[in-house]
Formats: C-alpha cells, sequence, structure tokens
C-alpha cells in the first residue's frame, strides 16, 4: 500500500542481528529489496522519510560495495545522501520540535529507527540518534502522569488510542 519503508527498517536490524542465521535465499530477498526494489515510501511525511533513509543508509553501510540499481547510486553516495538527510533532520527536529514525529502511533517505530542509528551507524550518526532519543524520552516523562498515561497534544493518533492508551504501541516503552 506504498509503505514498503516500515518493513525496510524491520529488515535492516534483521540483516545486521541475524546475518548468521538467516538463510541464502532470504538474505537474496532482502538484498532483492534494498538494491533492486523502490522501496520508498509514496508518502513523504517525515516519519515515512525518516524510515526510509535510515534503513537505506544502514544498508550501504553494512555493505559497502553494493549498488542501489533503483536508484542508480552506489553505496558510498547512499551513504553520504542519507547521512546529511538525517543529520539536518534530527537537528531540524530537535530545534522547532517533533510534529508528527512525537506521535504515540509512530513513536514506536521512531524508536526502532533511532535504536537502529545507534547500534549500527557511525559514530556521529549514533550520537545523534542518542540525542534524539533522549530528547524523545524526556518529553514522554513531561507529557505522563503518575498513572502512566501520556497526555497533551502530539502528533498524529487515532481513535483507538485516545480512548485507551493501553493500545498504542508506546505504551510498553
Amino acid at each position: 500500500q506504498g509503505e514498503p519503508d516500515f518493513v525496510a527498517h524491520k529488515l535492516v536490524r534483521a540483516v545486521y542481528m541475524l546475518e548468521n542465521k538467516l538463510p541464502a535465499e532470504t538474505k537474496d530477498l532482502i538484498n532483492k529489496f534494498f538494491t533492486e526494489w523502490n522501496f520508498e515510501s509514496k508518502y513523504k511525511s517525515e516519519n515515512h522519510m525518516l524510515l526510509f533513509h535510515s534503513s537505506r543508509y544502514l544498508y550501504a553501510l553494512k555493505f559497502p560495495t553494493i549498488k542501489f540499481k533503483q536508484y542508480g547510486m552506489t553505496a558510498e553516495e547512499v551513504i553520504k545522501q542519507d547521512k546529511d538527510f538525517l543529520q539536518e533532520f534530527i537537528r531540524f527536529r530537535a530545534q522547532r520540535g517533533w510534529a508528527e514525529f512525537d506521535s504515540y502511533g509512530y513513536n514506536p517505530e521512531d524508536f526502532t529507527v533511532l535504536l537502529n542509528l545507534f547500534d549500527f551507524g557511525e559514530s556521529e550518526m549514533r550520537k545523534y540518534a542518542e540525542m534524539s532519543a533522549n530528547l524523545l524520552l524526556m518529553d514522554m516523562i513531561a507529557d505522563c502522569s503518575k498513572e502512566g498515561y501520556c497526555g497533551g497534544a502530539h502528533g498524529r493518533i487515532y481513535e483507538n488510542t485516545v480512548f485507551d492508551h493501553r493500545k498504542s504501541g508506546l505504551y510498553a516503552l
């Protein structure tokens, strides 16, 4: 449905963490996903852009000699472009607020992205991810009551979450 980036950030984590346990056929399919298929979302919201650029950046770091045929780019070009995008994105959001990024429906995805960048990114990117995650956690603390329910204005929220915060993907965090 135009949202393959939600899969990409989970696949890239699997590649890093389970590389030696994945069957060759699975590795080949994942490689085709990243190097032949355009997995950029048709939606250009900040969450989708973050999912896409972080996944592509990390895959390029893991396999620095590959070519991203669907984008006409080498891994080196992807790393440069996506690193620049991610650093600018994180700086912009830290300075101006989180908008959709600060949404209880999307925070679990955002935290996965930040953890991926922290766990597998280059040292400078790790620092950006760490600071961003800390800022989001501080915002959550400021918005949560003693009973653990989070309130206040946030980006996007869905009806089932409004009526029962326990259904939010963020609840466990």
